[in-house]
């Protein structure tokens, strides 16, 4: 897990822009996504549970609801096989 970007990264750019840079370049990525099918290649994905919160019902009862999702640690995988990774990705975008 990443701990910061390059010196700066955040001047003369948007929110949007920083989030995007974050979860591009895993800044502080706090949770991670074991994606692929069953049969097919996996893709580990990390991204900030924040923002999957703060932009999905979804996520929001996966990490606030007592789902065993909710004390999983930076380093465990939350297993999703009924997405391809690449459409996972945009997604997060």
């Amino acid at each position: 897990m990443a701990m910061r970007g390059e010196i700066g990264w955040q001047e003369e750019r948007t929110v949007l822009e920083c989030n995007r840079y974050m979860l591009e370049n895993e800044v502080a990525t706090d949770v991670c996504f074991e994606v692929g099918p069953p049969d097919g290649v996996l893709v580990n994905i990390r991204a900030h549970r924040y923002m999957l919160i703060s932009r999905s019902t979804v996520f929001e009862a996966m990490f606030c609801s007592g789902m065993s999702e909710c004390n999983s640690g930076p380093d465990q995988k939350i297993r999703i096989n009924d997405i391809e990774a690449n459409t996972f990705k945009d997604l997060l975008m």
